[in-house]
């Protein structure tokens, strides 16, 4: 007697739920996954690098989009031919750094001496890289 009242009571289970509730269930599991896919989007931002080379008189500004803390490397890499030493910049477009002369590509963030390297320093909107192709001693 028990088991056909177990059975009675598992067919009234089953019958109890019915298609729309399984419905509901897939359409708010399909906006869940919508809302996660869109907040997920990474900003992006516009970040300006300036090449400033005075032995070829040369002057050119560069105008990037990228994604909020981009490496500068990376952005370098993807948009310059350039030739790094671990990380250190040694020629940019042809350009090369000259040892014997002391001339070195180096870099100023928003005005400012860089307190990292390329290979660590994180973009943020409205950046102004000015690279420069010059003596250090």
């Amino acid at each position: 007697m028990k088991k056909y009242a177990l059975l009675f009571s598992s067919f009234l289970v089953l019958a109890a739920c019915d298609t729309t509730t399984v419905e509901n269930d897939v359409e708010s599991l399909e906006e869940s996954v919508a809302s996660v896919s869109v907040g997920d989007e990474v900003a992006e931002i516009t970040v300006t690098i300036n090449l400033f080379i005075p032995d070829e008189e040369i002057e050119e500004t560069h105008e990037f989009q990228t994604e909020d803390g981009a490496i500068l490397l990376d952005v370098m890499q993807a948009n310059f031919d350039i030739v790094d030493d671990n990380g250190f910049i040694t020629s940019i477009d042809g350009y090369e750094q000259n040892e014997a002369d002391s001339k070195y590509w180096l870099f100023d963030i928003n005005g400012e001496m860089a307190e990292v390297g390329a290979g660590e320093l994180e973009l943020a909107e409205g950046d102004v890289v000015d690279w420069s192709l010059a003596g250090f001693e």
